[in-house]
């Protein structure tokens, strides 16, 4: 009995979640929204991400007729990032805050309050400082710039890689090579079976969530571009990486709950979890 009342209210939930769904696509519109892109047209702490870092350019140019390489790099990235988001938003709504975490306090406080609030956290910073502040030579700056670019390019790689395995069953070529996959049949709720793949070619043979190595470099490079001058303008990539290595070990969970034997012959083909050598 108790059994049966969970499995309704369960149903209940995702009813409403449906019909929300139907009437305004709350989970992917908060994040479009405000998560990557909101017209404001001052610098403040709460603004959304690129209109923050361009926000703060532009506090620069009007008061001191000056764009600081730092700030015009970081905002570089930035761009990079939410332009991906935009070109390629079929493919977040198969990610873990779409698929699992589905809309809540969780991601509707991180979009509204706290991501345009700490990830723009480099931009804010250097957007507070006067043009006689000491600067990053750009043959010093060139190499950590060059990283986040590096990591934005293995994100989209790694992410293409599954995406392109995932849309033809796993009949395609990775590097040049067919695609290595483990079948891996789990069944949903209402009793029906499905079949997914697991990857074992190209990055996805060198670590199981090698997705997001790439995030991590480009986190790291926004904050590096902003210097040592203040260490809360590390936070960003601090906050991502315990983020990330958390969302590592929830996906493992999941993963061996879902699939059983075939994540086990999975995790005995490609041993590593993020970083190949270390863990």
């Amino acid at each position: 009995m108790s059994s049966s009342r969970t499995t309704q209210a369960r149903k209940r939930r995702l009813s409403l979640r449906w019909r929300a769904g139907m009437k305004y696509r709350s989970t992917v519109s908060t994040t479009c929204a405000l998560g990557t892109w909101t017209p404001h047209s001052h610098p403040h702490p709460t603004h959304t991400p690129l209109t923050s870092d361009i926000s703060n350019l532009a506090h620069q140019y009007q008061t001191h007729h000056h764009l600081p390489l730092p700030l015009l790099l970081v905002t570089i990235l930035q761009t990079l990032y939410v332009l991906d988001f935009f070109i390629n938003e079929s493919w977040y709504l198969r990610t873990i805050d779409i698929a699992h975490d589905h809309y809540g306090f969780y991601l509707a406080w991180g979009c509204f309050c706290f991501l345009p609030t700490t990830y723009t956290l480099q931009a804010q910073y250097l957007g507070s400082l006067a043009p006689t502040t000491p600067s990053p030579s750009p043959i010093t700056l060139a190499p950590v710039f060059a990283l986040g670019l590096a990591g934005y390019a293995l994100f989209r790689s790694v992410n293409a890689q599954k995406d392109v395995a995932r849309r033809t069953g796993g009949r395609c070529r990775i590097w040049g090579a067919p695609a290595v996959v483990i079948r891996a049949p789990y069944a949903t709720a209402d009793g029906a079976r499905h079949e997914s793949v697991l990857l074992c070619s190209g990055w996805w043979g060198r670590a199981r969530h090698a997705n997001y190595v790439g995030d991590l470099l480009l986190s790291g490079a926004m904050c590096g571009l902003a210097g040592t001058g203040r260490v809360v303008v590390w936070f960003y990539a601090g906050f991502m990486a315990v983020l990330l290595v958390h969302r590592c070990v929830r996906d493992e969970r999941r993963g061996r709950e879902k699939y059983g034997a075939a994540w086990e012959e999975y995790c005995g083909r490609v041993p590593w979890r993020l970083v190949p050598g270390v863990w």
